[in-house]
């Protein structure tokens, strides 16, 4: 019998950047609202009025989905770049 999807997925944390022209506050709500539907957890986010910095930690698969999700943003978003990096537990513990 095959296992479930969810038990061969590997858990992980992800830097994510993204620069361009949006509302950052919206931008930031939005970024809550769909980790949530997600299911990840947000452990750092920071914002200007050009570049978010979060870091999110979940499934794996579930992490791209955001990272995708984020390049394409809320309708009223310009995102010009976007760059995820893989973070070790131990990198997050020392940055918090």
């Amino acid at each position: 019998m095959m296992e479930p999807v969810s038990k061969n997925l590997e858990m992980a944390t992800k830097q994510i950047k993204i620069t361009g022209r949006f509302d950052d506050i919206a931008f930031r709500d939005w970024i809550f609202h769909r980790s949530a539907v997600l299911g990840l957890d947000i452990s750092s986010l920071t914002y200007g009025q050009s570049s978010i910095i979060f870091s999110a930690s979940g499934h794996s698969v579930l992490l791209d989905a955001m990272e995708i999700a984020c390049s394409l943003g809320p309708s009223d978003a310009m995102v010009e770049k976007i760059q995820a990096t893989d973070l070790e537990l131990e990198q997050i513990t020392h940055n918090d």
